[in-house]
């Protein structure tokens, strides 16, 4: 992760922030359209090292790109301790600025995954009904049990019953954030590999 480091000490010159350039990455992950280069665009166009720093964000898209997909969901141990480096990295390079957008982060993912899949969980009463729903819609349950647990600490935060995200759960919503991302980045690839072949 000593890339990511580099990235954010080239980036910090432009006011580029690297954390949140990757929750866009992960985003991108949930639904291809979400293009932050035309963004990108927009915000430097007139800085005299324009064409570098776009150059330079290509690097870091496709590097990250990259780390997410050499990450094997398969190898559970593994892949964990590779989340938790990623993690600690991101904390290191901007923690407060996790701390203060983690909560948008967390609706703009389920939010996305609502619209991918076309959800609506209004009619049921229980996280038991919920879940059942999330599973046979998607039809996945490793993503259906972490949108579950997204859905329920977004709503307790909506609810107050938590003003913001505490601290000892911090590391464990961006574990969910990213898990959840690499699943249905997964999921779509096996699909679109499962119509090339028939």
């Amino acid at each position: 992760m000593n890339k990511l480091k580099e990235y954010n000490k080239f980036f910090k010159k432009y006011d580029v922030n690297v954390v949140e350039e990757f929750f866009y990455i992960l985003f991108n992950c949930i639904d291809s359209s979400i293009d932050r280069y035309e963004i990108l665009d927009n915000m430097l166009k007139n800085n005299s090292n324009y064409k570098k720093i776009k150059g330079k964000y290509k690097e870091f898209y496709y590097y990250v790109i990259d780390y997410l997909k050499s990450l094997n969901i398969s190898k559970e141990l593994f892949l964990e301790t590779q989340i938790i480096d990623l993690i600690d990295t991101l904390l290191k390079l901007d923690k407060k600025y996790i701390e203060d957008n983690i909560a948008v982060v967390m609706t703009d993912v389920v939010d996305l995954i609502f619209f991918k899949y076309k959800l609506n969980v209004i009619k049921f009463n229980t996280n038991e009904e919920i879940r059942d729903y999330l599973t046979d819609t998607i039809g996945d349950e490793n993503i259906a049990d972490l949108l579950n647990v997204l859905i329920l600490s977004i709503t307790s935060l909506k609810l107050e019953y938590v003003k913001t995200v505490p601290e000892e759960d911090l590391e464990h919503v961006l574990r969910m954030i990213i898990l959840i991302s690499l699943y249905i980045c997964n999921k779509d690839k096996n699909e679109r590999n499962s119509k090339t072949d028939s």
